[in-house]
């Protein structure tokens, strides 16, 4: 069992915005987990407002924990772009997404790929809306890495653009 899953468990479950999800025996984890990306899609959409945008960027994609119900919430005519560079502990996340979406009918929708937040290829300057991620900085431990991943960000999204960043806080 992973460490963040025995203390979802010890502390009585996972948060978002200050709601709790309770997950009442491991059995449950996945529905509680579920919950609470789906909690935060909500979330992030709420954030997000009123700004009209078309394309949004998710940054750190994994195997599309937030991707699917961020998407299920975004209108139809938006375009996501899902990138993760698929290392590390997450080494080959970015493989599962693609027979997720086609299982949500959600494929058409997105554009994945693997890249590296610090060195986005593939993206042009100022041609995304929106930048989403979520437990992504937290995997950047150095101010240099942390900077050249805002670096890029801030090249590719259009003037009057918008990120959000969600991590775990205790």
């Amino acid at each position: 069992m992973s460490q963040s899953l025995r203390r979802s468990l010890e502390t009585g479950g996972l948060e978002v915005s200050g709601r709790k999800i309770i997950a009442g025996n491991p059995s449950d984890l996945s529905k509680a987990w579920s919950r609470y990306y789906d909690l935060l899609a909500a979330h992030f959409i709420e954030r997000i407002g009123r700004r009209r945008f078309r394309v949004i960027l998710e940054a750190g994609c994994g195997k599309g924990q937030l991707t699917i119900p961020l998407l299920r919430r975004l209108p139809r005519e938006v375009k996501l772009i899902a990138i993760d560079s698929s290392i590390g502990p997450y080494a080959g996340w970015l493989k599962e997404l693609s027979p997720k979406l086609r299982r949500a009918g959600l494929e058409k929708r997105v554009r994945s790929f693997r890249s590296d937040a610090r060195r986005i290829r593939g993206i042009e300057a100022e041609s995304v809306d929106i930048i989403v991620s979520n437990e992504l900085l937290c995997d950047l431990p150095y101010d240099s890495q942390l900077e050249k991943a805002l670096t890029e960000f801030y090249r590719i999204l259009r003037p009057g653009g918008f990120m959000i960043h969600g991590e775990w806080s205790s």
